[in-house]
Parts: C-alpha cells; sequence; structure tokens
C-alpha cells in the first residue's frame, strides 16, 4: 500500500483514508468523507478500502490500536493544522503500521488456510490409510480362507488316495484268489489227465489181451477145421478126434466166455475212457474258464492298477498344486499381515498438529 501525502489545505475536505482533497458532490448535499474512486485501486472506491482495511486490522487484533491512532490524527489535523511536520511523521507511521498489520494479517489468513488444507489433507490421508488397512485385514482374511479351502482341498485329495489305495489291495486280493482257483483247476486237470492216461494204458492192455486171445481163438479153429478134416480121413482116430473135439469145445466155450468178459470189459473200459473224455472236456472247459477268469481278474487288477497309478500321479498333482496354492495363500497372507503391521504403525507414529500462528502486535 502506497502513502499518499498529506494534503493541510483547511478549506478544502479530505479523505478520511487517502487524506486527499475530495471532489465536490455533483449532485449536492452532504460532502464526501472518502474517495469515491481511489487512486490506489481505481474502481474501487476508499470506503470499501477502509472497511476491508479494518476488518484485516481487526482479525489481525489492531483495530484499537489503528483507531486510536486514527483519532489522534484527526485530532492533530482538526487542532494542529499548523504543526505540520508531526502530523506528518505520525500519518507516515500510522500508514507503515496500517501496512505491516494488514500484511501480518494476510499472512496470519494465509497460514490459518495452509493450517485448515494440511489438517483436511491428513485428515484425508488417516481415513486413507484406515481404508487400506480395512483392505489388507480383508485381503489377510481372504487368503486365510483360501488356506483353509486349500488344506480341506488336500484333506480330500489323501482321502481319494487312500480309497484308491484300498481298490487296489481289494483287486490284488480278487487276482490272487482267481489265480490260486486257477492253480487249483490246474491241479485237477493234471490228475483227471493222470487218469485218462492210466485208463487208457488198461484199455490198451486189454486190447493186446483181447488181440491174443482172438489170435489163439483163430488158431484153434484153424486146428478145429484140420481135426474135422482129419476125421474123415480116418476113422479109427475118430473117437480120439471127437474127444479132442468136445475138448476144443469146451476150450472154445471157455475162450468165447472170456472173449464176451474180454468184449464186456472192453465195452466198460470204452466207456470209462468216453467219461474220462467227458471229464476232460468238463475240465478243460472249467480250466478255459478259470483262466479267462484269471485274465479278466487279471486285466482288471492291470486296469486297477492303471487307475492307481493315475490316482497316484493326479493325486500326487493334486498334492503338488495344493502345496504351491497354500505356499501362495501363505505368501499373501504374510504381505497382507506385513502392510497391515506397516499400516498399523505408520497409523501409530504418524499424525499432524497445526499450530496458529502468533502475530505480534504493538503501539
Amino acid at each position: 500500500m502506497s502513502v499518499p501525502a498529506v494534503d493541510t489545505s483547511l478549506d478544502q475536505a479530505t479523505c478520511a483514508r487517502c487524506g486527499r482533497v475530495l471532489p465536490k458532490n455533483p449532485k449536492g448535499g452532504r460532502p464526501f468523507r472518502f474517495c469515491p474512486d481511489s487512486a490506489d485501486q481505481p474502481g474501487t472506491s476508499c470506503l470499501e478500502l477502509d472497511k476491508k482495511d479494518r476488518a484485516a486490522l481487526e482479525r489481525a487484533g489492531l483495530g484499537e490500536l489503528v483507531t486510536a491512532f486514527r483519532a489522534d490524527r484527526d485530532a492533530l489535523l482538526a487542532a494542529l493544522a499548523p504543526v505540520l511536520g508531526p502530523l506528518a511523521d505520525l500519518d507516515r507511521r500510522l500508514n507503515q503500521i496500517t501496512q505491516a498489520a494488514v500484511g501480518r494479517a494476510e499472512q496470519a489468513d494465509d497460514a490459518r488456510l495452509a493450517a485448515e488444507a494440511a489438517q483436511r489433507d491428513a485428515e484425508r490421508q488417516a481415513t486413507e490409510a484406515e481404508q487400506r488397512a480395512a483392505r489388507a485385514a480383508q485381503l489377510r482374511d481372504e487368503a486365510l480362507a483360501e488356506r483353509d479351502l486349500a488344506v480341506q482341498d488336500e484333506q480330500q485329495a489323501r482321502r481319494e488316495a487312500d480309497a484308491a489305495i484300498t481298490r487296489a489291495v481289494e483287486a490284488e486280493h480278487r487276482r490272487g484268489q482267481a489265480e490260486g482257483v486257477a492253480a487249483e483247476q490246474r491241479q485237477a486237470l493234471d490228475a483227471e489227465r493222470e487218469r485218462r492216461a492210466a485208463a487208457e494204458a488198461e484199455t490198451e492192455r486189454l486190447r493186446a489181451q483181447l488181440d491174443a486171445q482172438q489170435q489163439e481163438l483163430t488158431q484153434v479153429r484153424g486146428e478145429l477145421v484140420d481135426a474135422e478134416r482129419r476125421v474123415g480121413e480116418t476113422g479109427a482116430r475118430a473117437l480120439a478126434a471127437e474127444a479132442e473135439i468136445r475138448a476144443h469145445d469146451s476150450e472154445k466155450a471157455a475162450l468165447q466166455a472170456q472173449a464176451a468178459r474180454d468184449a464186456d470189459a472192453l465195452a466198460q473200459a470204452r466207456r470209462d475212457t468216453e467219461q474220462a473224455r467227458t471229464a476232460v472236456t468238463d475240465l478243460q472247459q472249467q480250466l478255459r474258464a478259470a483262466e479267462q477268469q484269471a485274465t479278466t481278474a487279471h486285466q482288471e487288477a492291470e486296469a486297477l492298477r492303471g487307475e492307481l497309478d493315475a490316482a497316484r500321479s493326479d493325486t500326487r498333482r493334486a498334492a503338488e498344486e495344493l502345496t504351491r496354492q497354500v505356499a501362495a495363500a501363505n505368501a499373501r497372507t504374510a504381505e497382507a499381515e506385513r502392510r497391515y503391521d506397516a499400516l498399523v504403525a505408520a497409523l501409530a507414529g504418524g499424525g499432524f498438529t497445526p499450530a496458529g500462528p502468533a502475530v505480534a502486535g504493538g503501539r
């Protein structure tokens, strides 16, 4: 603010603020007390500037002091018009005090506004910190929930792996049972084969005996033919021949009875052989069925072993994936807890306490 020169003319009215000579009121009536258009700020009256100055001085706590100075100045201007020097000094001092007071008031206003802005910024930062802390706590809770889910998934995978192992053990047990049944059936088949071989050997022996008896019977028949031929040649030998014939007939009957018995034995042997063959066929069918069952059981065991291997692989992969998920969840949890602790520490150790500026004034 510039310090105007004080006009000491007593026959002209001067501005109550700047001291310049007031123009006459073109409308007549009461004269002006303030410049209608201030030279300091064109377009603004000295009355408005005076009100602003008074308000600034009041905020600075210097209103009474300036009022007293102005009263002294007015008294000096009215009563001590010839004493221009002290009046000019007093006016300059008043202007200096006014300028200093207005400057301090403006600085105080700026400091107050800055303090309020800083306080609002601190409150905003505190609110954001609280929101970040709440978000960190939420992230920590979510990470803990994910970790719990990962642990549950791992336990479920372990239970499934145990169930798969149990199924594989049962399949191995069924396979062992099937192999035992197949072994028993093979043993029975071997025994039946041995019985069949013995029956065939007995049949061959009986057949050999029958062939020998048939050969002997053929020979006897030849001898009988020779005897009958010799009957016609010699009568003397008829009785002997007849006796021999009777003897041969008896022997023939015995041989025929033996042949009949041998034929019955052969038929029985053939029936036994057929029964043995039937039994062998049944045993072969049972063996094939047992082998098929064993093959099926082996295939089932192989399939179950494949399923077990696949289940083990899946379980291993699932366990590895769950381990990675648990590790990631733990890492996220640790990171969230670290951020939460850092925010809590920052909130506990930080803060802002604005201090109002001290304005000193003196007369």
